[in-house]
């Protein structure tokens, strides 16, 4: 068995087994494998811990541990006690991913390979590019622009995918990083819940080195369209009790570390971007209120169990 540098898996998953199976199944046909594959569950139905009972029972040359939390803690939540587990793994490097994210089978090789011969010193994370139905998802590795003095998140072009490159924001889906910047930058938010959890862990992660893309390292990622339009914060047709948390982290993040003036600037794009969506408008101050009370946690109103009302 070939063994990778030092990498532990994390892996949160909720009511998905038929996704998760696919995803382990990924980790056990790496041609360079992790030394640790973790699962975190936000307290899935029982098919998913039956799937995962059957998984532990396997030896497929790495250490396994399934950690079972007692309600659902969102994305956000499981993330962070899986990082915090992983900070007692005698590993380097934490591959992080959600269930519906499947790296091919060189994808850790070809990441081994650019760390051999980088300054890992100056390297704080890296991560894979991000493919949807065949091509890249440019969504996942952005960068930070000033325009007329306005901090924008501009994604990569698909363009640069050709060789490395440098970014400023990663998503969890397909990034590896240092357990030594994890310790310096600390853990993810879990009081965001769910959404920019990782673009804001991103900017303190930025702080203790580069976070460098590696096109050549490639994920799948099985979702669909529904889930991406409520993902992407230009598709603001899509009212989805998700969006609030995208725009109530985003802003709290923003406040946070770049500053009010910034933080009002954004909620000044937020109301006149939806003002013509009632729910969308009404969601919007919510969340604008919510971030400046440092109300975070999962919302009263926009929560799964949301009407749409």
């Amino acid at each position: 068995m070939k063994r990778c540098c030092s990498i532990g898996v994390l892996i949160v998953t909720y009511n998905r087994p038929e996704k998760l199976k696919q995803a382990l199944l990924s980790y056990s046909k790496q041609t360079c494998k992790p030394k640790l594959v973790m699962v975190v569950d936000n307290n899935s139905k029982k098919d998913t811990s039956d799937l995962l009972k059957i998984w532990k029972g396997k030896d497929e040359g790495f250490y396994k541990q399934v950690y079972t939390l007692k309600e659902n803690f969102g994305g956000s939540g499981g993330f962070y006690y899986g990082f915090k587990k992983m900070l007692e793994a005698d590993i380097d490097w934490i591959w992080v991913a959600d269930d519906d994210a499947y790296p091919d089978e060189n994808c850790f090789n070809t990441i081994k390979d650019y760390i051999k011969i980088s300054d890992i010193k100056k390297i704080s994370a890296v991560c894979s590019s991000v493919l949807y139905s065949g091509s890249v998802d440019t969504w996942h590795r952005r960068r930070t622009k000033r325009r007329f003095g306005v901090i924008m998140e501009e994604r990569i072009p698909a363009a640069e995918y050709n060789k490395e490159f440098e970014i400023d924001f990663l998503s969890y889906v397909g990034s590896m990083i240092k357990k030594e910047a994890l310790i310096k930058a600390g853990n993810v938010r879990k009081d965001f819940f769910i959404a920019y959890d990782d673009s804001e862990h991103s900017i303190r992660l930025k702080k203790t080195g580069e976070i460098i893309c590696i096109p050549a390292a490639k994920v799948i990622h099985d979702t669909d369209d529904a889930e991406i339009k409520i993902n992407i914060e230009a598709c603001n047709d899509k009212v989805s009790w998700k969006k609030f948390y995208t725009i109530r982290n985003k802003l709290y993040s923003y406040r946070l570390h770049y500053g009010r003036l910034q933080a009002w600037l954004y909620e000044g794009y937020y109301l006149i971007k939806n003002y013509r969506n009632l729910l969308l408008y009404k969601m919007t101050v919510r969340a604008i209120l919510m971030s400046r009370k440092k109300q975070l946690g999962l919302d009263s109103i926009y929560n799964p169990s949301w009407d749409g009302k």
